[in-house]
């Protein structure tokens, strides 16, 4: 099993391939929508993550702390 630095570095390395394969039209939403996702399966692996897309992510990574209670 990898561990959770692992597994966020895959997540990001995946997501900023992603990122400039396809563009999103709104960097927001589309954050927004991963965030939804991995946040299903490790909040705090979320957060980690969204911590690492510039102002938009941080701002994700602020309303998962707050919906979640951190």
């Amino acid at each position: 099993m990898k561990n959770k630095k692992a597994i966020t570095n895959t997540i990001i390395s995946e997501i900023m391939g992603l990122m400039l394969e396809e563009p999103p039209k709104d960097k927001e939403i589309f954050l927004g929508y991963l965030s939804s996702i991995i946040c299903q399966f490790d909040t705090d692996i979320a957060i980690d993550v969204m911590n690492e897309f510039g102002e938009e992510g941080k701002q994700k990574a602020l309303a998962i702390k707050i919906n979640y209670g951190y």
